[in-house]
């Protein structure tokens, strides 16, 4: 029971991040964090974290708490409704369900090409998700998150969604948004003590006013020979960051497996060809305007494009198409996912180590 937590969490992240990985290649559409976010995350995440803790300190009479909890309340209802609905429609969809039309406030929601509806139509499983997710998300907010499993389940859902509508833009990104935040989590973890005369993290982390889904917990041990001190935080604790930031990378490398189904040697070559020939046959005045040049570009995207699905159609494979590209639906070989995904857990198997031999906390760890 001592070290129930460890393999309660790492079970707990492994498939959160593959979960959230392999539903990202339903997105067509995904906001891409570039390479100038990347570096100043890091620093936005810093500014955020040290407000929060002076708020905490030197502003009490603020109602930070009501706040933070209004907000996972509304993050809960729709992570709880939106999860649930996929399976209730799929298990509905052979009965007659009901409609109903339900006007919506003007700009308040958009259709797919990003056009105002004034209204949307429900079906009995919407309804019934929303209402569970309104339920269970109120339930949460009302007990002030002491059950933990629930808690817990929210902010898996919460991650899920957020590892499938963000994702990486590069590898380059990922190595820069890693690094970054490595040095974050180590500096305001290890230390902001000397500097601020707390541990700025951990301050923040086991507020009362964080007791939303912004953590997974898993009760703590209590050892009858080395009880716990009175009044200390009575959990284990997972920072969802290190969770959704190597979900990130996890995300990445799952799309680069599905890249390699097809051929991208032959594919490079066509689109190589395709922007040449576009360049050979510019007139000087395209030339220098940059009429060549976007043509070139979009004449490399069509040749790659046309080539990727003559190459699955030829190999029999399913493709979804991307604003940038197409991945298989289904991917038969995760090489470098899978390495990711065991890296990541290796990792946190050798965090918990180093907490558990040393009694120091690693960053996002806390027991």
């Amino acid at each position: 029971m001592q070290f129930a937590y460890i393999v309660y969490f790492t079970a707990l992240a492994g498939t959160t991040i593959y979960i959230g990985s392999h539903r990202s290649l339903c997105m067509p559409e995904r906001k891409n964090i570039s390479l100038k976010q990347g570096l100043l995350a890091p620093l936005l995440a810093s500014g955020a974290l040290l407000s929060v803790y002076l708020v905490l300190k030197y502003l009490p009479e603020w109602d930070l708490a009501q706040f933070l909890r209004a907000y996972s309340w509304l993050l809960g209802c729709f992570a709880i409704g939106g999860n649930l609905q996929l399976p209730l429609n799929y298990v509905l969809q052979a009965t007659r369900q009901l409609r109903f039309t339900v006007p919506v406030p003007a700009g308040l929601a958009q259709d797919d090409q990003g056009n105002s509806v004034s209204q949307v139509s429900l079906k009995i499983s919407d309804l019934v998700a929303i209402v569970v997710g309104v339920g269970l998300s109120t339930y949460n907010w009302a007990n002030g998150s002491t059950d933990f499993t629930l808690n817990n389940l929210i902010a898996t859902l919460i991650l899920i969604d957020t590892l499938q509508i963000i994702g990486l833009n590069s590898y380059k990104t990922s190595v820069v948004l890693l690094g970054g935040l490595l040095l974050y989590d180590a500096f305001w973890v290890f230390g902001s003590s000397s500097m601020f005369g707390d541990n700025v993290m951990m301050t923040v982390a086991t507020s009362d006013s964080f007791d939303g889904p912004f953590r997974l917990l898993f009760p703590r041990w209590e050892d009858v020979l080395d009880p716990p001190v009175p009044g200390s935080f009575p959990y284990a604790l997972l920072g969802l960051g290190d969770i959704a930031v190597p979900g990130l990378l996890a995300g990445l490398m799952l799309r680069y497996d599905g890249m390699k189904e097809t051929d991208q040697k032959e594919v490079a070559m066509a689109s190589m060809a395709a922007f040449k020939k576009v360049f050979d046959e510019g007139t000087e005045d395209e030339l220098d305007s940059g009429k060549t040049a976007i043509d070139a570009a979009d004449a490399a995207d069509a040749a790659y494009d046309a080539l990727v699905v003559k190459l699955a159609k030829d190999d029999d494979i399913a493709l979804r198409k991307f604003t940038k590209g197409y991945v298989p639906e289904e991917i038969a070989v995760r090489t470098y996912f899978n390495k990711t995904l065991a890296a990541y857990i290796g990792g946190l198997a050798i965090a918990f180590a180093a907490n558990y031999i040393t009694g120091e906390l690693p960053p996002g760890l806390h027991d």
